[in-house]
């Protein structure tokens, strides 16, 4: 998939920062108290949807004005629509509350998009690419509870649905013989431990990330499917000098799935986080590995840039994991302030692959 975007109304914006700029010094307490809403409109091109646009509003803020050394919380609110009817609604959110005790986040979507299957495994190829529609609902939430410093313990919870699946006659899907290829829904519940000494959870200049966490899916939870799915995940942020304006990024990614796993929740390579260059689940399976890292710097209080480098493959059990056919990926963006204090950009990305290059539009960092 080949994307071509364009973000309007951005010289607006960030003439609106401008301007509003003596009046955060002048009343900088009550704008970080009651958060301050940003809109973003949005315009793209993509051969599966022609045009579409959208908006996004996402407000930072602070859960506790007393608590100077608490992390900012973030939410996000987006709705896309395109001219092939398709459309998208989505809310995400991280929320850390006073003294860092409770962290709170997670994902609400729905949405009727095109989607592509490539097979699974790592050696398929672009020609078995098939498409299939369908409308999925999403919800996703996390708790977890400060036991000891910065590590933390909780709960997590994940309900998918996938509905008027339709695929392609003479296709993968349609020979039923890939499970999941029909209208279901999986919900799972599980424990994560993590820990996070990350200056902030929206664009970290020091610290480390560490999550090891699994979802059981069961069918007496009400899943028309039970598999299991586990996550190791380590990132590292290293400020290079001393304002932290040049940071390397680094981040290693493991995730496996029992056996009976859905097509549609296998771990999956590609999309805007994970090896950009990648269409969204160009390979699956049921185990993954990625290492990827970046360079960011900031350029002024507007304006950054970013180097990226990734490799990663999947296979169909973590022991089959190895080099022979290794993935990579390649690329660099562009970081535009919209909220310079909290160091929250839009993110102009363009990553490249094996099979060509993707263009990627979103707010926020990959990892």
């Amino acid at each position: 998939m080949k994307h071509i975007g364009f973000v309007l109304l951005l010289c607006v914006t960030l003439q609106a920062h401008a301007r509003t700029d003596t009046l955060q010094q002048k009343r900088k307490t009550s704008l970080i108290k009651s958060g301050k809403l940003v809109p973003l409109p949005m315009v793209y091109y993509t051969p599966e949807t022609h045009v579409g646009g959208g908006l996004s509003i996402f407000s930072v803020f602070k859960t506790s004005q007393k608590d100077s050394m608490l992390n900012s919380s973030m939410a996000r609110v987006a709705a896309h629509y395109t001219m092939n009817k398709q459309y998208w609604v989505e809310m995400t959110y991280s929320l850390i509350f006073p003294m860092s005790k409770y962290i709170l986040t997670g994902n609400i979507s729905y949405m009727k998009y095109p989607n592509y299957f490539f097979g699974i495994g790592n050696t398929t190829l672009d020609s078995d690419r098939e498409q299939f529609d369908y409308y999925a609902g999403n919800f996703y939430s996390r708790v977890i509870r400060k036991i000891k410093g910065k590590a933390y313990l909780g709960v997590q919870a994940h309900y998918n649905s996938m509905s008027n699946l339709v695929v392609h006659s003479g296709g993968i899907l349609a020979s039923g013989k890939v499970i999941g290829a029909s209208d279901g829904h999986s919900m799972g519940l599980g424990i994560t431990f993590i820990y996070d000494s990350r200056n902030s959870i929206i664009n970290a200049q020091r610290g480390t990330y560490l999550e090891i966490s699994n979802l059981s899916h069961r069918e007496e939870l009400g899943s028309s499917f039970s598999f299991d799915l586990y996550r190791l995940d380590i990132r590292k942020y290293l400020p290079i000098n001393e304002s932290a304006k040049k940071v390397l990024a680094l981040q290693g990614l493991v995730m496996a799935a029992s056996q009976r796993v859905p097509f549609n929740r296998m771990p999956m390579l590609g999309g805007e986080a994970l090896m950009r260059g990648y269409f969204l689940g160009r390979f699956r399976d049921n185990a993954m590995y990625v290492t990827q890292s970046e360079y960011r710097q900031t350029v002024n209080k507007w304006f950054g840039f970013v180097v990226f480098g990734s490799f990663g493959d999947v296979a169909r059990s973590l022991e089959s994991l190895d080099l022979k056919n290794t993935k990579y990926s390649y690329g660099a963006g562009l970081r535009i302030a919209l909220n310079s204090k909290e160091r929250l950009n839009l993110r102009i990305d363009y990553g490249r692959g094996s099979s060509g290059g993707l263009f990627y539009f979103t707010v926020g960092e990959a990892f």
